[in-house]
């Protein structure tokens, strides 16, 4: 591996000292005798501890400041919550609403051709033509036919026992689908009612965040955030 001589010196300071008569001990670097120091009476353990409390002292110190900035802008900044909050809040979001919304539109916008199709379904099942015989019919004549057979042949047994089945989940699907028309809805109005939720949390997520759980994560916090301004001579006694 090539590297710089730059490199080389950078690294070999930290490992050795050269001795040398023009070159710098370590042991002359004023700002390494701490760390010598520490080293020295094994305090590493309490030095790490020490600068834990001085980053959390830090951080204190900087949400003080914040507290004490200008009254104008943070007065500026409770009207800006408060009006953020009370867009999300009047919308009463729901975490998997958009989900449904979408699912819903989609049944909706499609609704004609989804009941052409399960009528469709269902006549082949159960045919609507007097003298036809739909799949259900059929299947079940079928299962008959195959339960004499295996009385005479108990060799077939297991055909006429699968074709029993196969009748009855038949008859099953039959049901289902039948229900499955009964609950399709035409309502142009009810359409435009979904469309309409969906351009709202649409531009919610433009605004504070790409989902609906991060909008409502965005007011959570900024909930917080306008309770801690409102509180601030409080907050600032106790921090």
């Amino acid at each position: 591996v090539v590297c710089k001589v730059t490199a080389y010196r950078e690294i070999g300071s930290l490992l050795i000292d050269l001795h040398g008569q023009s070159e710098h001990l370590s042991l002359l670097k004023p700002k390494k005798h701490v760390y010598l120091l520490d080293r020295y009476a094994n305090l590493e353990e309490s030095r790490k501890a020490v600068g834990a409390v001085v980053k959390r002292l830090q951080r204190v110190r900087k949400e003080i400041d914040q507290f004490q900035q200008d009254e104008a802008a943070l007065a500026r900044r409770v009207e800006m919550l408060e009006y953020r909050l009370q867009e999300i809040e009047h919308a009463k979001l729901k975490p998997d609403e958009e989900t449904h919304l979408k699912e819903e539109s989609n049944r909706l916008a499609n609704s004609e051709r989804l009941m052409e199709y399960s009528r469709d379904a269902e006549r082949m099942l159960f045919a609507d033509d007097v003298g036809e015989s739909g799949a259900v019919e059929l299947l079940e004549e079928a299962s008959l036919a195959l339960s004499r057979l295996a009385l005479l042949d108990p060799t077939a047994k297991e055909l006429a026992e699968i074709a029993e089945q196969v009748s009855i989940q038949a008859e099953e699907l039959a049901d289902s689908v039948r229900r499955y028309g009964q609950k399709i809805e035409i309502s142009p109005g009810r359409l435009d009612e979904v469309e309409e939720r969906l351009a709202l949390i649409a531009n919610l997520k433009r605004k504070y965040g790409n989902s609906v759980e991060e909008v409502l994560e965005y007011a959570k916090n900024a909930r917080k955030e306008l309770e801690n301004i409102t509180n601030s001579e409080e907050r600032i006694e106790a921090l």
